[in-house]
């Protein structure tokens, strides 16, 4: 059995993206490993846009976020995304190709995650959708556990709106100098 994890930095650095554009639609990258097994671990997620992607910038956004995987030892496993109404559980079409596109280039098995802020703040324990992104069929929604904890962890940083140090590929088109790569302050922050 495929068994899949996701680091507490990844987690939080993704609901902090949709935190901070909470009416935008926001989508980004999930970086980690795939070991033999077939089993994906997400050491990080990248945020990329608070609009819907072009297909220039994005390209431009998987190239520099693939030298940063070849940086750090780790590739792209997946891709995650957010709409701007908390109740939308559908993935838009432009999510759905940008996540079969990584799940060609990753050679099958990548995730897909749909993030409803609804349940993050409604009290329910996993606010994260799983789907196995597949270019041929789709598999249904799962949920998806993090640590015991995690949740907490988030409420507490979007209150002390960390969020506001976290930018990503959009924000950094506009300002070059914005660190959306790495979030190093975002980073910092979590793991104080």
């Amino acid at each position: 059995m495929v068994n899949h994890s996701l680091d507490d930095r990844a987690y939080l650095k993704l609901i902090l993206h949709a935190a901070k554009f909470s009416v935008n639609p926001v989508c980004g990258l999930l970086v980690g490993k795939k070991s033999a097994e077939g089993n994906l671990v997400v050491e990080d997620s990248i945020p990329l846009f608070h609009s819907t992607p072009l297909s220039p910038t994005l390209a431009i956004a998987l190239q520099q976020t693939a030298t940063y995987c070849s940086q750090t030892g780790t590739q792209i496993v997946g891709f995650y995304c957010a709409n701007e109404l908390a109740s939308d559980l559908s993935i838009s079409p432009s999510s759905g190709k940008i996540a079969s596109k990584i799940d060609e280039m990753l050679g099958g098995a990548s995730l897909l995650l749909l993030l409803p802020l609804a349940t993050l703040f409604a009290g329910t324990s996993d606010p994260l959708l799983l789907q196995l992104a597949n270019s041929s069929t789709p598999l249904p929604l799962h949920r998806l556990s993090a640590s015991a904890d995690i949740k907490e962890v988030a409420l507490r940083h979007i209150t002390d709106r960390t969020y506001a140090s976290l930018h990503d590929f959009d924000s950094h088109l506009d300002n070059t100098s914005l660190d959306w790569l790495f979030n190093a302050k975002v980073t910092k922050a979590i793991q104080a």
